[in-house]
């Protein structure tokens, strides 16, 4: 069975996104800082011709996606949390503060 293209791009889209915390999959799961929502890739809304991603629950960007999970039994979600800590105090992006604000 052949995949999906569209699905294909998608994935990649993610992963060229967020490239410190890739996707395996669209079913994989990332918890939102912001709304405090869980949703898989497949949910993750893409704006502006494919250049922006979206939480479909709050509109929030990448940054504040991390792995679901609980960070003090999982290496990886920690590793997650640490990235969102260090993007959190780099300075806002004026489109990300409009949605997510």
């Amino acid at each position: 069975m052949r995949a999906n293209p569209t699905n294909d791009r998608k994935l990649q889209r993610l992963n060229a996104t967020q490239p410190q915390r890739p996707w395996s999959s669209l079913s994989e799961e990332r918890h939102c800082l912001v709304c405090e929502n869980d949703f898989c890739g497949g949910d993750v809304v893409i704006r502006r011709s494919g250049v922006r991603l979206a939480c479909p629950h709050c509109g929030s960007g990448p940054k504040f996606w991390v792995r679901s999970g609980n960070p003090l039994t999982d290496a990886h979600v920690w590793a997650d949390w640490e990235i969102a800590i260090a993007l959190a105090q780099e300075p806002e992006d004026e489109d990300e503060m409009q949605t997510a604000g």
